[in-house]
């Protein structure tokens, strides 16, 4: 394992003014309050109604006051630990900056041929194996998902893949009950146990919400599974603007606002002081092509606007960054992935993760070398402010 040391950038690129703030977080609030978010596991509606919060069994829609969001939030420590599995210890909250690799991309550029095909569980190893000797990567997400595996167990074929073959901390993204279950099984065996896993967490996750305003059943599991054991997780809203959130910066930006408070203040109502990340990747949306703008500029803009929202709240921030449209590693994903890093750096972000190429869906080993070289230039850039 390799792995440099990043400190984040000291005076961090602004975008919203105060009046800014007040804005989306009143509009956040009008929509937590007046319209709700759907929550569909009842141990979440449950919980939620026993601390007095209004909630619609038939629609699964909780309503949240905003005293209730700010006092649940004061709970989340401003500062946590992470752990590699050799033990190298990561402190995120406290000036440090990491970046994430990769995840769970379907299809790969074949370097021999140079064509796209589908990954299989000997890429996944190499994937694993190529992040774990890249120093600028410093979390490992699962690389691929094998699709010569039967659909139900490729996460977890994946996931023993990527344990085997890196030694930094993994990121896993389950997608229903079992697999969290038996990739914090993995994490136990691997930590010597619960109470050690706890205490020296190697794994931790991130959970989407489905934009507008909704916690599927299978995110919502994981969420607890995760919060329940005091592991760290991210709530990230991703809405597609115009077409899972308004058409506007600022009304996506409310929206998935409102999204990440109610995510958070969840896993406080589970299990005060879980470590959490407020996460953020409102995604610009071709309206033409029907595709997603990884590699569009508004893509590292509101990278901007989601890192200073974190900061409002007193919670560390997970931001996207490399992001790109390219489907070869050419011109074009060089100047995009350079330019969405670098806005995400300059947000000051404590995470930042990568996005794979072809918007997030094909993964290349020579992407991950260049990815790794826009990292360290935009870092050592950074050290001079």
């Amino acid at each position: 394992m390799v792995m440099a040391k990043c400190s984040k950038i000291k005076k961090p690129l602004e975008i919203l003014e105060k009046s800014d703030f007040q804005k989306i977080h009143q509009t956040s609030m009008k929509i937590l309050e007046e319209i709700g978010v759907k929550m569909d596991d009842p141990r979440a509606l449950k919980l939620f109604k026993e601390h007095g919060c209004e909630v619609d069994e038939v629609k699964r829609v909780v309503k949240i006051k905003e005293e209730f969001v700010k006092e649940h939030l004061k709970k989340a420590p401003k500062v946590f630990t992470i752990y590699s599995r050799g033990s190298e210890k990561m402190e995120v909250g406290s000036g440090a900056f990491y970046m994430l690799s990769p995840s769970d991309n379907v299809y790969l550029l074949d370097m021999e041929t140079g064509k796209r095909r589908t990954g299989t569980l000997e890429d996944c190893k190499n994937m694993a194996r190529l992040v774990d000797a890249l120093e600028f990567y410093h979390i490992c997400c699962t690389p691929s998902l094998p699709q010569e595996i039967e659909p139900h167990l490729r996460g977890l074929y994946a996931a023993a893949e990527t344990l085997r073959n890196t030694e930094k901390h993994y990121l896993p993204e389950p997608v229903g009950p079992k697999e969290a279950h038996y990739i914090l099984k993995m994490a136990e065996a691997i930590a010597g146990g619960e109470a050690e896993l706890r205490r020296k967490p190697i794994t931790s996750t991130v959970i989407c919400p489905t934009s507008p305003l909704q916690f599927p059943e299978n995110s919502l599991i994981t969420l607890w599974e995760f919060a329940q054991r005091k592991l760290p997780l991210d709530i990230s809203s991703a809405p597609l603007t115009g077409v899972g959130s308004p058409v506007t910066m600022a009304g996506s930006l409310a929206l998935s606002n409102a999204e990440n408070l109610s995510g958070l203040t969840l896993i406080q109502l589970i299990s005060g002081g879980s470590p959490v990340l407020y996460g953020g990747s409102c995604l610009p949306f071709d309206m033409i092509a029907a595709n997603l703008l990884h590699g569009a500029i508004e893509f590292g803009i509101f990278a901007l606007a989601e890192a200073q929202l974190a900061r409002f709240y007193g919670v560390p921030s997970y931001g996207a960054g490399g992001g790109t449209n390219a489907k070869l590693c050419d011109a074009q994903d060089g100047y995009e992935k350079m330019a969405t890093t670098l806005l995400s750096y300059l947000a000051g972000n404590d995470v930042a993760v990568e996005c794979s190429l072809d918007n997030h869906s094909l993964f290349a080993p020579e992407d991950l070398v260049l990815q790794n070289e826009i990292s360290g230039l935009v870092v050592r850039f950074g050290n001079y402010f």
